[in-house]
Order: C-alpha cells, then sequence, then structure tokens
C-alpha cells in the first residue's frame, strides 16, 4: 500500500524529537530506507528492552539499555500500544481497501503525535501539518535561509543550517539554539557552548547535570527542549568533525 499522508512525518517525529532514543536514532538515520519504515520504528518503540530482529542486530543491543534511562519516555510509551500495533499491522499492508487503511493509519499517527507530552504543541504542529509548515532544505538553501540570523555567531549559523538541512521546522531549529544558549548560562558560567568544538566535552557536560535537579525542572519546563537541544547539537559537532577529517584528507 502506498505510504499513508503522515508516515514520512511520523518517521521524522518519532527520529528527530527523542521518541526513539539518539543513539539509535543516529544508527537509523544512517539509512536511507529504515529511516523512513514506519513499521521498524513502531516495533522498536512498543518492544523497547525486548526488541529482536536479526536484520537489526546492531540496534537490539542498543535497545535493551537505551529506554531504561527514561522512564517517562518509556510510561508514556506503554500507553501507545494500539496506536503503534496499528502502524504495525498495515504500514505495509496490501490491503485492497487503500482509503480505509490510509484514512486508519493516518489516524494513528496524528493520535501518537497528539498524545505524546514530552513535545510541545506548536512543535507537534507542525509534524501534523507538514505540508504547511515543515521544510526541508538543501545545505546551500539552509544557509541563505531567511530563517538564520546573519548577526548571530558563525557557529549558531552553522548549526541552524544543520538542523534544517535534516528536516527540522524553523520553531524547533529556534527552540533548540534557544537551549545550547540556555546550556551555557546555567552549567558554563556564561561561557558559550557555541565556542566549543569537542562533542565529547559537551556529551561528557550533559551526562554530569543532566540528574542535576536544576537541569530537571528546566527541561521540563522546555518540553525537553534542553536535552533535545543538546543532543542535536553534540551530534553537529560530530558531523562537523566527520567533515573536517575528511577534508583535511582530501
Amino acid at each position: 500500500m502506498k505510504n499513508s499522508g503522515l508516515s514520512s512525518s511520523w518517521c521524522r517525529f518519532v527520529l528527530n524529537e527523542g521518541i526513539i532514543p539518539s543513539m539509535i536514532a543516529r544508527q537509523i538515520k544512517n539509512d536511507d530506507k529504515d529511516k523512513q519504515d514506519a513499521k521498524l520504528l513502531a516495533s522498536i518503540l512498543i518492544k523497547r528492552e525486548n526488541f529482536n530482529d536479526t536484520l537489526h542486530s546492531e540496534i537490539v543491543s542498543m535497545t535493551r539499555t537505551s529506554f531504561r534511562n527514561d522512564p517517562e519516555l518509556t510510561a508514556w510509551l506503554s500507553k501507545t500500544d494500539s496506536l503503534l500495533s496499528v502502524i504495525i499491522n498495515f504500514a505495509d499492508s496490501q490491503n485492497n481497501d487503500q482509503i480505509y487503511m490510509g484514512d486508519l493509519l493516518d489516524g494513528a499517527y496524528s493520535s501518537f503525535i497528539k498524545s505524546c507530552p514530552l513535545v510541545s504543541e506548536e512543535i507537534k504542529n507542525e509534524y501534523l501539518h507538514p505540508g504547511e509548515q515543515v521544510r526541508v532544505m538543501t545545505r546551500t538553501r539552509a544557509k541563505n535561509s531567511s530563517y538564520i540570523r546573519k548577526d548571530d555567531h558563525p557557529k549558531k549559523q552553522e548549526f541552524m543550517a544543520y538542523l534544517l538541512d535534516n528536516g527540522y521546522s524553523q520553531n524547533t531549529c529556534n527552540s533548540y539554539k534557544s537551549a545550547i544558549n540556555t546550556a551555557s548560562s546555567m552549567f558554563f558560567n556564561n561561557s558559550e557552548l557555541w565556542n566549543v568544538d569537542d562533542a565529547t566535552a559537551v556529551q561528557k557536560m550533559l551526562d554530569e547535570h543532566r540528574h542535576d535537579q536544576e537541569f530537571i525542572d528546566k527541561d521540563g519546563k522546555t518540553n525537553k527542549a534542553l536535552s533535545n537541544g543538546l543532543r542535536r547539537y553534540i551530534e553537529f559537532l560530530k558531523e562537523r568533525e566527520k567533515m573536517s577529517i575528511h577534508n583535511r584528507i582530501k
């Protein structure tokens, strides 16, 4: 059956907004087919530490511990079994009644997104109405985007371009950029994280503080934009380092 209208948007939602733990999401994003495989993603979310798939052995080992580190996420996911079951059962169905199946799937995708308590309503709406608001840009278009302030720190501009290039909306990009500013003031004595190039150093900072009550409170107030923004920044720094090494080799 042809993909339901919200299938791609739902896949991006679970991969980009921390619904699937970042280590697993990074692995999946490396495969163009897997990152659009709603059935695979739903299977990971419903089975979590019990996920088992011989074709994805590298993901199996990650799921055994990743979900246990986020009890708030797993508590909510346990309430979405019926929605995830619909996606698993019908995402690649060859049923002749395609209109009905499409409506059923869209209902499951949208209900899943709407029910998520970990993401702000504004960001959820951008995934629910992808044709209106979600913009996927090439690196060149992203760099020239009016979304990026030309008077910003150069690293901010790069980070925004990276996010836009990976399908994040304007509001999500701004939210994640603000998260880095907040983390700078909270944990770096106002020394800008934008001046840090080492992903390991940022990861260490996140590991040291993510269980602090101040961090937990701020993360809750921002619908996890603080932690998700830092994770995206770490991913950005890692890709930046890879590009730097590649250019030096060339």
